[in-house]
């Protein structure tokens, strides 16, 4: 077998930090929001703008849902790399869906569609909201750089990154040690 064939028959598997992306996207962006869009749902039997310790159930509730939904579809064929399209799809997907979640939690906080009800499970919704603001901001960036890495483009294409040619590690020591 020529070298080229068998650079080319090379299998790339996936980076560590493509995997920590896709899992903290798949956990945060998509399993979180099924759960509130579930409690919502649950406590408020599906009534429109009926609010029940914290947990409305309106129009924010129900974009997170069906985002949520779709970023848990991208992820599972983003985490198989098939088709190699998906690494821009879930991009845009993470993108919109954090973006989306940003101005939910902002709006909640600080908009007209705060979180109302009694007790005291208010105030630990909010200051829920507070803390997850920097969690969106901090996966939503952490994924997007990811994702336009070499080894996550390497990953995707199946095309082997280049091996680092031995006379450089040589002549690197070797520099090291005239110093």
């Amino acid at each position: 077998m020529s070298d080229a064939n068998k650079a080319n028959s090379e299998y790339v598997f996936r980076p560590l930090g493509l995997t920590i992306g896709i899992m903290a996207a798949f956990v945060l962006f998509g399993f979180w929001q099924l759960i509130k869009f579930y409690i919502a749902y649950r406590l408020n039997a599906g009534e429109k703008y009926f609010v029940v310790s914290g947990f409305p159930y309106d129009n924010w509730t129900k974009a997170g849902g069906i985002a949520g939904v779709l970023i848990m579809t991208c992820a599972v064929f983003a985490w198989l790399g098939k088709p190699p399209m998906m690494r821009w799809i879930f991009q845009v997907m993470v993108l919109v869906s954090g973006l989306l979640l940003i101005g939910e939690a902002f709006t909640r906080i600080y908009g007209t569609t705060s979180i109302t009800g009694m007790g005291s499970l208010n105030n630990v919704a909010s200051d829920t909201s507070q803390c997850l603001i920097p969690t969106y901001i901090g996966t939503l960036v952490y994924v997007l750089w990811f994702m336009n890495r070499a080894p996550a483009r390497a990953f995707y294409t199946q095309t082997p990154l280049k091996k680092w040619h031995e006379s450089e590690v040589i002549n690197d020591q070797t520099d090291n040690e005239d110093e």
